[in-house]
């Protein structure tokens, strides 16, 4: 499990057009429109990925996601191993 916040950025000045053979040319000013958590779930030995996207990093989003791992996409498994980091939402009174 690992997850990273993403500021979201809007362009103040549209982008100019490419031409054939030449690099996009982009403004460095810009306008923040907020952040978003973005959550990926990696199942390092097959290699299936969930990802979850949500507006705020909260305890309880915390919570949703570990729930939607146990209960939907191993239901029936007796036991998870979770490797994440240690943010402050990854407590065990956020389940």
């Amino acid at each position: 499990m690992d997850e990273k916040l993403f500021v979201l950025h809007g362009d103040v000045i549209k982008p100019l057009n490419m031409r054939q053979g030449s690099v996009k040319k982009v403004d460095y000013e810009y306008t923040r429109h907020g952040y978003c958590a973005i959550t990926s779930l990696i199942e390092a030995l097959t290699g299936k990925q969930s990802t979850d996207v949500r507006r705020h990093r909260t305890a309880i989003n915390f919570a949703d996601i570990i729930e939607y791992l146990v209960e939907v996409l191993y239901p029936k498994t007796k036991k998870i191993m979770l490797v994440m980091d240690n943010l402050n939402a990854h407590r065990p009174g956020s389940l």
